[in-house]
């Protein structure tokens, strides 16, 4: 009786331990995504988590967080993943740096329309596949 009491109680306890939070997968589309601007989906991903962005041209100055992968490339019919068939293009439109990095992976995407430069990374790692 008092290991079936112990062994339930062991249990009960496990039980209410947090879980280690699981990353989280954030979708940019036009339309048919979670979000419609590359930085407010950033904005809401945390270390850990990927940024999948739809093809099309997202004219925005983004600014990365360390820890989140960004990668262009997807189809946002079915989320399939091509970057020669779905051209992800940033385009900062003439102002400012196209991407400021932040210990983060950026992958899959044409950087262009800067002012200053496309892609800063002062004092942070990045790693970077573009087209």
């Amino acid at each position: 009786m008092k290991t079936t009491t112990a062994l339930l109680l062991i249990t009960l306890f496990l039980l209410t331990l947090p879980c280690a939070a699981s990353a989280a997968t954030r979708t940019v589309a036009s339309s048919g995504g979670d979000y419609t601007t590359i930085q407010a989906a950033i904005d809401a991903a945390a270390s850990g988590d990927e940024v999948h962005v739809a093809a099309g041209t997202y004219t925005e100055n983004v600014t990365m967080k360390a820890g989140v992968k960004l990668m262009g490339g997807y189809n946002s019919s079915d989320w399939s993943r091509d970057i020669s068939a779905n051209v992800t293009v940033i385009d900062a439109g003439g102002t400012g740096s196209t991407v400021t990095a932040a210990a983060s992976t950026l992958d899959g995407f044409i950087i262009t329309g800067c002012a200053s430069a496309g892609i800063v990374a002062a004092y942070t790692s990045i790693t970077a596949r573009l087209r």
